[in-house]
């Protein structure tokens, strides 16, 4: 998909710097027009990426909480959930049923440990 968007900017450019050189044969303007369109793509897709990184990371927040949320007030059906995953995965119920309590065994600890705190 890089590629794409790498041609795109040369096109964009290319346009940009031979719609100018048809106006005018005056080399000032066609290289302000040229480096004005490279800067604005540049911006562009710096832009672009940013907004896709932050989405993308704000989604994944949102995703971790909401599991710790079902792992604090349901945490023998998210038991099931992570079993049923490794079982999709071509794991026997019995190794799945394990790597699911070894992966949840420390998060469960913390909330043993989180409600023996004082407050």
């Amino acid at each position: 998909m890089p590629e794409c968007s790498a041609n795109d900017g040369i096109v964009s450019v290319a346009a940009i710097v031979v719609s100018d050189a048809w106006a005018t044969t005056a080399p000032a303007p066609i290289l302000t027009a040229g480096i004005a369109g490279l800067v604005g793509g540049a911006i562009s897709m710096a832009l672009g990426e940013y907004v896709s990184v932050s989405s993308q990371s704000h989604s994944e927040r949102a995703m971790i909480a909401t599991e710790r949320q079902e792992l604090r007030e349901m945490p023998e059906e998210e038991l099931e959930d992570l079993t049923a995953l490794y079982l999709a995965k071509g794991l026997s119920e019995t190794t799945a049923r394990q790597v699911a309590v070894e992966l949840t065994e420390p998060l469960m600890a913390m909330k043993i440990d989180s409600r023996a705190a004082p407050p």
